[in-house]
């Protein structure tokens, strides 16, 4: 008699496992996890949301509202903001251009290699807009600074020895062009590097 209990028993637990195993018991405790191929409609009830992500949401949020230059999140478009921005400096619209280049300026890391090729912008707005002082000033720090890319570096020395060119300091323009020349003997700038391809 026990052992016929005892195999009841273990059918009873076995059938009963094997229904649970085809239709898990579902909790109200825990929502329901969405399937892709349900439309959004069965979704459970709207009146309990889930909190899940609430704080990375929050912090996200945070972040959004800080000013550049106080977070460490890069804007996700700051590349084809420097394209715009060249855009309208090939299309000879300086003015806008040198404001797009001052704003992503501002947006930019010290470390970030964007910033390079943005300060040479900033420069070429400067000369072309004839502010020449301001243009030395941004394309000298730019040239003094370690870390610079080559191709950077390379139209920099150039466009400022243009610069002394037209601010009359023909000593420092030689000087300009003597240091491209010695770190870039066969750029493709050599024939533009002296003071009479400005005048």
């Amino acid at each position: 008699m026990k052992k016929t209990i005892y195999i009841l028993l273990g059918i009873m637990i076995f059938s009963g496992s094997n229904v649970l195993a085809q239709h898990p018991v579902r909790s109200s405790v825990f929502p329901q996890k969405q399937t892709t191929d349900v439309p959004a409609d069965n979704t459970p009830s709207k009146s309990n949301p889930s909190r899940r992500f609430g704080d990375t949401i929050a912090v996200g949020n945070m972040i959004a509202k800080l000013p550049p230059g106080q977070t460490d999140v890069q804007p996700p478009t700051t590349s084809d903001e420097l394209e715009k921005a060249t855009a309208l400096f090939n299309n000879q619209k300086y003015v806008e251009a040198s404001e797009k280049f001052n704003q992503l300026a501002a947006t930019l890391k010290n470390d970030d290699p964007l910033l390079y090729e943005v300060q040479f912008m900033q420069g070429e707005c400067a000369s072309v807009l004839g502010q020449l002082d301001r243009a030395e000033k941004i394309l000298t720090m730019l040239s003094s600074k370690p870390n610079v890319p080559p191709g950077v570096l390379e139209r920099t020395l150039v466009r400022l020895g243009h610069v002394f060119c037209g601010l009359g300091k023909t000593e420092q323009a030689a000087k300009a062009f003597g240091k491209f020349k010695q770190e870039f003997p066969a750029s493709q700038y050599t024939s533009v590097a002296n003071c009479e391809s400005v005048k």
